[in-house]
């Protein structure tokens, strides 16, 4: 599940679930995705003989939606890590996650609406380093 099956990089070719890595830097980006709530995958990937040093940036992509989103970030289905947003109109932008990611770990990212049923666009944006290790 690395990079698209390019583990050396390769053009962006739009939003996904996965990790793409570029040399020793890495990026995920989820894209909009209509969020209720219901716990949603935003990404979900597993890291490989590198571990990745880097942010997590929980997104609004609705413009005027109202709602408080959580997001959840999990190692091997372990719920690790956690962060709320605010409405979309309170955006000011909202803290980044520092994160570090082992080798050979499941990385799932989560969100859902914790004020109502409502659908709204949420999104992630991640970005970092990775190093490799040696096996």
């Amino acid at each position: 599940m690395l990079g698209g099956g390019n583990p050396v990089g390769g053009s962006f070719t739009g939003s996904a679930q996965a990790l793409e890595i570029i040399g020793d830097h890495a990026y995920a980006y989820s894209g909009s995705l209509s969020v209720n709530d219901t716990e949603a995958d935003l990404l979900s990937f597993q890291t490989g003989n590198f571990y990745f040093v880097g942010q997590l940036q929980p997104l609004y992509a609705s413009s005027n939606a109202g709602d408080n989103y959580k997001y959840r970030i999990y190692f091997n289905d372990v719920f690790v890590l956690t962060t709320q947003i605010g409405g979309a109109l309170d955006y000011s932008p909202y803290e980044e996650l520092e994160v570090i990611i082992p080798p050979y770990t499941k990385f799932r990212c989560t969100a859902d609406n914790i004020s109502d049923t409502s659908s709204n666009d949420v999104m992630v944006a991640m970005t970092g380093r990775i190093y490799r290790t040696r096996d």
